[in-house]
């Protein structure tokens, strides 16, 4: 007869179910009993959701949401936090504007957490602050240096959204060395290649990487060198390779990207079609998925055809 309590799973697999849970219902649910919070805590995830504190008016939900954050990373743990998932939503019916203060709190309470000593040894990073009426697009964004983060030397996996880092990269300059990351995703952000290509050239290791709706920088004013018009990204040991909604394409969609990226194995791309191109060809390649958009056409309605 098969089992019927959650209670009656292995602590193995208990664990792992934990590991995914929200911090307010795991905290709650290891108040219950010793063995649950063992399990909790011992399986090294905290996983910070305001959206489960959105019963709340936002002044007390941003309190509630710091206040458990901040037990959770800065109190005394047998267990090290090996995962940190740090997601945030505010002014979903308010303006951009009106938010600056508050991306600025939380960006601060955000950075205070990344650098506290019990997340040091992070080794999969989940981070995205979503303010303002459009969260799934590159707007309202926060400025995270991706190059300092805390944990670079212990990351294995890596995701940011609604990230903006476009410093260029001058000359003798470099970023933390990432050398475990196997794994990054960009979602909603806007970068500069220069970023994006020391990123990758920090992390060995890194073998997927994921962009969708990302933006890279390309600058046009007299403080910067003008952008080619030939972009460039290099990605020497990526196998699996997304990119959906790239916008590197400049103002009239004219640049040319070129990807090296000798050991492909899996490419998708999503998007309008692009002068993009893949050099040299992967000779491992086993899987392309290509969905392109491309712009209804105008019929007459006495059009027959």
């Amino acid at each position: 007869m098969g089992r019927r309590r959650l209670s009656d799973l292995p602590d193995d697999l208990l664990r792992r179910i934990l590991y995914f849970a929200p911090l307010k219902e795991a905290a709650s649910t290891s108040a219950l009993a010793r063995r649950w919070r063992t399990l909790w805590l011992s399986s090294g995830a905290v996983n910070i959701d305001s959206r489960n504190y959105d019963h709340l008016e936002d002044d007390a939900k941003r309190d509630a949401f710091d206040h458990h954050a901040a037990e959770a990373v800065y109190g005394r743990r047998l267990w090290p936090i090996k995962k940190l998932a740090f997601r945030y939503m505010e002014g979903e019916n308010e303006d951009d504007d009106s938010l600056s203060y508050q991306v600025y709190l939380q960006v601060g309470e955000l950075m205070g957490l990344l650098s506290a000593p019990g997340a040091c040894h992070v080794e999969d990073l989940c981070v995205g602050l979503f303010f303002g009426p459009c969260p799934d697009e590159p707007n309202s964004l926060y400025g995270l240096s991706i190059g300092t983060l805390p944990s670079a030397a212990s990351l294995r996996v890596l995701h940011l959204s609604k990230v903006m880092d476009f410093c260029p990269q001058g000359p003798g300059s470099s970023l933390s060395p990432y050398p475990r990351l196997t794994e990054a995703r960009l979602h909603f952000c806007y970068v500069s290649l220069g970023i994006l290509q020391a990123f990758v050239d920090a992390a060995p290791m890194l073998g997927t990487l994921e962009v969708r709706a990302v933006q890279l920088c390309l600058f046009q004013d007299s403080q910067y060198p003008p952008a080619p018009r030939s972009l460039r990204l290099r990605l020497p040991r990526v196998t699996d390779l997304v990119l959906d909604d790239f916008y590197c394409w400049g103002p009239e969609g004219r640049n040319t990207m070129e990807i090296q990226e000798p050991l492909l194995r899996r490419f998708a791309y999503e998007g309008h079609v692009r002068a993009l191109y893949l050099e040299p060809p992967p000779e491992m390649m086993a899987r392309v998925n290509l969905r392109f958009k491309v712009p209804a056409l105008l019929v007459h309605p006495d059009d027959d055809g």
